[in-house]
C-alpha cells in the first residue's frame, strides 16, 4: 500500500525527532562529543539576535550569548572563512571549513553581532534587505509574524476565511496565510496587514529588536568593520521565482545600488530571499554584476554543477548544539 506525502513527512519527522533525542543521550552521558568532520565545507545562515529576554514570535532568534557562544566554539574547531574564500575554495587543507552568514539586515546585527565579530576576529556576511527604498524600516514577513499575535480571531483575505492556531492564520485546509503572502509578496502582504490591524503606530507595541532595519549610519559602521562583508538580499524580501523579469531587475539592480552608495564598497554578492530560484534567475543577477549568489536547497540536480551558486544551511533553533553540530558536518539535518 502507498503511503500519502503527508504520512511520508509524519514519519520522516517522527524518525529525526527520534535521531536528535538519541544523539542528545549520548552527548549528555559523555560517550560521544560533538565534533565537525576532518574535511569539509559549510556555510551557515543566521538571522536576528536579541538580548535572550525577548519573547519569541519565529524561529529567527538567537540570542546574543548563545550566538556568542556558537561562533566561539566554531572557531576553536574550525577554520572560519570569508564566504568569498569558500566560493573560490580558497579552503585551508587541514580541518572543516565554515562561512558564517546572516540574512535581511536587522538593526540588532550592529547593536550585538558587531561587536562579537570584533572580539573574536572573524568574517561574517550580511545579506540587507534594502527596504528603505521603500520609506521603511520593517519587513512584511516580521510584520506578518507579529500581526498574527495581536490581530483578530478570524480574518478573510482572497475570499478565504482564516483563522488563528498558535499565532498564525490558517484556513479550513490547513494553509497557512503566510505562504499564501510569500506567493503574492510586498503588495499581498500589505493587502493582508491591513485586515491583521496593522499601522505603524501599533506596531511600536512590539519590541523594536524584533522588526527594525538597519538604518544607513548602521550599515555604514557595520561595513567599516575589516571583518564584515554586505551583499544583496533584495529590496522588499520578496521570492524572486514570483517576480516578473522587470521586478527582478528592479529588485537586484537597486538594492545593489543602495547598499552601494550607502557602504562605498562593491557589492557582488547576493543571497536569495527564501532561497528561492531559478536558472534564468541566476543568469539575470549574473548579468547584472553579482559574483557570487547563495541557494538555501537545490531546486534541480543540474544545479549542483553550477559554480556561480553555492548552498547554505540554516541555523535550527529547535534542536541541541549537538545535533547543529552533526547538521553542519552533513551539510543537512
Amino acid at each position: 500500500m502507498k503511503l500519502s506525502v503527508g504520512i511520508k513527512n509524519i514519519i520522516s519527522k517522527v524518525s529525526k525527532n527520534l535521531k536528535w533525542i538519541g544523539n542528545d543521550l549520548l552527548f549528555s552521558t559523555g560517550i560521544v562529543n560533538p565534533k565537525l568532520p576532518k574535511s569539509g565545507n559549510c556555510i551557515l545562515v543566521y538571522h536576528g539576535i536579541d538580548d535572550g529576554n525577548t519573547k519569541r514570535v519565529n524561529a529567527k532568534f538567537i540570542s546574543e550569548k548563545d550566538l556568542k557562544s556558537q561562533l566561539y566554539w566554531l572557531k576553536t574547531r574550525a577554520n572560519i572563512l570569508s564566504t568569498e574564500q569558500i566560493f573560490n575554495e580558497s579552503n585551508h587543507d587541514n580541518g572543516f571549513n565554515i562561512a558564517i552568514t546572516f540574512d535581511d539586515g536587522f538593526a540588532n546585527n550592529h547593536k550585538y553581532l558587531l561587536p562579537i565579530v570584533e572580539e573574536l576576529e572573524i568574517p561574517i556576511t550580511v545579506f540587507v534587505t534594502t527596504i528603505q527604498l521603500k520609506n521603511e524600516n520593517y519587513l512584511w514577513p516580521d510584520a506578518v509574524d507579529l500581526f498574527s499575535i495581536s490581530g483578530p480571531e478570524t480574518i478573510k483575505f482572497k475570499g478565504e476565511n482564516y483563522h488563528k492556531r498558535k499565532n498564525e492564520y490558517v484556513n479550513k485546509h490547513h494553509g497557512r496565510l503566510k505562504s499564501v503572502i510569500t506567493s503574492g509578496g510586498y503588495k499581498s502582504a500589505k493587502e493582508a496587514l491591513v485586515l491583521m490591524g496593522f499601522d505603524e503606530e501599533a506596531l511600536q507595541n512590539f519590541p523594536s529588536v524584533l522588526w527594525r532595519m538597519m538604518d544607513a549610519s548602521e550599515l555604514q559602521k557595520l561595513a567599516q568593520s575589516p571583518f564584515i562583508t554586505i551583499g544583496s538580499h533584495g529590496v522588499c524580501h520578496d521570492s524572486f521565482v514570483k517576480l516578473s523579469a522587470d521586478e527582478l531587475q528592479v529588485e537586484i539592480v537597486n538594492s545593489k545600488k543602495y547598499l552601494e552608495d550607502v557602504t562605498g564598497n562593491t557589492i557582488d554578492q547576493i543571497a536569495y530571499p527564501y532561497g528561492h530560484y531559478n536558472d534564468q534567475i541566476i543568469d539575470a543577477i549574473e548579468a547584472t554584476g553579482y559574483k557570487f549568489q547563495f541557494r538555501v536547497d537545490l531546486q534541480k540536480q543540474h544545479n549542483a554543477l553550477d559554480k556561480r551558486v553555492m548552498t547554505r544551511l540554516g541555523i535550527n533553533p529547535f534542536i541541541s548544539w549537538g545535533n547543529q553540530v552533526k547538521a553542519i558536518g552533513n551539510g543537512k539535518y
